[in-house]
C-alpha cells in the first residue's frame, strides 16, 4: 500500500491529486512535502493538495461548499405501466357463522298450479281403515207430524171371554159367549156373540172351541170373512183352535162363526162339581 501511495505522489509533478489524510497516509505524506512544496503542493487540513498556484485545469478542487437551497420539484412524471398481479394470498381461516337474521315478510301468494294428471288407482285392499272422528252435530231437522197416541196402562185393550155349558152352533151362525172374565177396552154384552173393538190399534186374536164333531170357525170382522183366521179340527176330545193378527178401528165388531155344514154342537164336559168351558176367545191389542 506505501509503495502505491509513494508512487502516487511521485506523480503529482505533472498532475493533480487529492488524497485524504487518512492515519494510513499522513505519515507519508509529511515524508514527501519537500516534493509537494517544490511542486506548488498544499498541505492543508485533510488534503493534500498539488497542483500550480495559479489554477488550471491541473489544480484540485477545494472543500465542498455547504449544500444549496432545495430547487422547486420538478413536473410529475407519467404514470408507469401496472406491475404485474401478485400471486394470490392463501385462503384465511372460516370465520364464525353469525346469528341468523329475522324473518322476512311472507309473501304473496303465488297463482294455483295446473292439477296434475290423476294417478292409477291403488290396489284394493281387504283391510278397513281406522275409524275416523266423529263429525260435528248437524243442524236440528224440522219437527216430524205428530204420530197417534201411544198405549199406556189406562187405554190398552185386552180381554178374555167364555162360553160354558152345551150350545149347538147352525152353519153360518155365531157362538155365543155367556162370560167375561176380563175386559178392558173392549166390550161384550153377556149371552152375545158380537164383541166390539173400542180403541184403534193391532191385535193378537186367539180362539178355542170344543165340537163333538169334525168342524171349521172362522173369525168376521163386521159381518166379512177373515181368511186367515179360518181352522178345521175337533172330533170329541180334541178342540178346535185357531189365531189371527190384524189391524182393527174403533167401533168394529168380532164374531166366531161355524162354517161347517149342519149344525155343530158344543160341550163342556162337565165334570162336577166343575163347569168346564166350551168355546174361548181373547183379543189383546198390541200396538
Amino acid at each position: 500500500m506505501r509503495k502505491k501511495i509513494l508512487l502516487s505522489l511521485s506523480l503529482l509533478a505533472s498532475s493533480c491529486a487529492c488524497t485524504h489524510s487518512m492515519s494510513l497516509y499522513k505519515k507519508a505524506c509529511k515524508k514527501y512535502a519537500s516534493v509537494c512544496v517544490r511542486n506548488n503542493m498544499r498541505i492543508g487540513g485533510n488534503l493534500i493538495v498539488c497542483g500550480s498556484i495559479n489554477g488550471g485545469s491541473t489544480t484540485c478542487q477545494g472543500d465542498p461548499g455547504n449544500p444549496g437551497a432545495t430547487g422547486l420539484s420538478g413536473a410529475t412524471g407519467a404514470t408507469g405501466a401496472d406491475g404485474f398481479t401478485g400471486f394470490t394470498g392463501n385462503q384465511g381461516a372460516q370465520a364464525t357463522q353469525g346469528n341468523t337474521g329475522n324473518t322476512g315478510p311472507t309473501g304473496a301468494t303465488g297463482l294455483t298450479g295446473i292439477t296434475g294428471i290423476q294417478g292409477a288407482q291403488g290396489a284394493a285392499s281387504d283391510a278397513q281403515g281406522a275409524t275416523g272422528p266423529t263429525g260435528p252435530i248437524g243442524q236440528t231437522g224440522p219437527q216430524g207430524i205428530v204420530g197417534s197416541a201411544g198405549l199406556n196402562a189406562v187405554d190398552a185393550s185386552f180381554a178374555y171371554i167364555y162360553a160354558t155349558g152345551n150350545q149347538s152352533v147352525a152353519s153360518g151362525q155365531s157362538v155365543v159367549f155367556n162370560v167375561n172374565y176380563i175386559a178392558t177396552g173392549i166390550a161384550h154384552t153377556l149371552n152375545t156373540s158380537v164383541i166390539t173393538i173400542q180403541n184403534t190399534g193391532v191385535y193378537e186374536i186367539n180362539y178355542t172351541v170344543k165340537p163333538t164333531e169334525i168342524a171349521q170357525f172362522t173369525i168376521y170382522i163386521n159381518g166379512l170373512r177373515e181368511a186367515s183366521s179360518s181352522y178345521i179340527g175337533g172330533n170329541g176330545d180334541f178342540p178346535n183352535s185357531g189365531m189371527l193378527l190384524i189391524g182393527l178401528r174403533a167401533g168394529d165388531q168380532i164374531t166366531l162363526r161355524s162354517e161347517r155344514a149342519g149344525a155343530t154342537p158344543l160341550t163342556s164336559d162337565t165334570i162336577p162339581p166343575f163347569v168346564n168351558i166350551a168355546a174361548a176367545i181373547t183379543l189383546r191389542q198390541i200396538a
